[in-house]
């Protein structure tokens, strides 16, 4: 990550006409948060059929094992966070009291990583092709979101923004490390969005939940 962010940001500071200081801790809070978004979206598809075992082998809640994988990529978020931390203090970018935003922010961002995973996780053992299609669409989510580029370039309003998920996500995580307020509409939309997928996700799971063990 360390070596992907300084060599991204060294290259695209100059490709945007921006200076590093503007650039650089933007991006590497930005790939931050999208690396664990990434990795949980695309475990997803394969997350029952990697517990193929304990799953056939005894009779166990499903959602431990969403929640399991959700709690690894966490702490590996974690791990990953010492080195965005030395890049912040590098450009003296300190804690203002807006970085109390990311506490909820981050726990409502990893409630709809809980029903992305399960929902993606029922439909991909049913349909093993789900997993490669899944890939592609996080390589294709990736350039179409705010990571690599900032929102302003486009401007706040552009459908890019409005239609992507990913940007809200990114806005209530990234804005408080930078000492930025998170918009009104991340809030809102995001929540819109938990509120739906929960429901469909557990609808899905309380009716298909008996099915998993014979399609893995």
């Amino acid at each position: 990550m360390a070596i992907f962010i300084i060599a991204l940001g060294a290259v695209y500071s100059q490709l945007f006409k921006m200076s590093a200081e503007e650039y650089l801790p933007s991006l590497a809070a930005g790939y931050l948060f999208w690396t664990m978004f990434a990795t949980v979206i695309c475990e997803s598809p394969t997350i029952f059929i990697d517990n193929a075992a304990y799953i056939k082998d005894m009779k166990i809640n499903l959602l431990i094992l969403v929640v399991r994988a959700i709690s690894r990529n966490i702490i590996i978020f974690l791990h990953n966070a010492i080195f965005i931390a030395s890049v912040f203090i590098y450009f003296q970018i300190w804690p203002q009291w807006q970085i109390l935003f990311l506490i909820p922010g981050l726990v409502l961002v990893i409630l709809n990583l809980f029903w992305i995973m399960l929902l993606i996780g029922i439909l991909g053992a049913r349909y093993r092709d789900l997993a490669p299609i899944i890939m592609s669409l996080v390589q294709v989510l990736f350039f179409i979101s705010p990571i690599t580029w900032l929102p302003k370039l486009v401007g706040e309003n552009s459908w890019v923004i409005r239609l992507n998920p990913i940007a809200y996500f990114l806005d209530l995580t990234r804005s408080p490390a930078l000492n930025e307020t998170p918009m009104m509409s991340s809030w809102i939309v995001s929540s819109m969005i938990c509120a739906l997928g929960l429901t469909t996700a557990f609808f899905l799971y309380a009716y298909k939940r008996e099915r998993i063990v014979y399609w893995i």
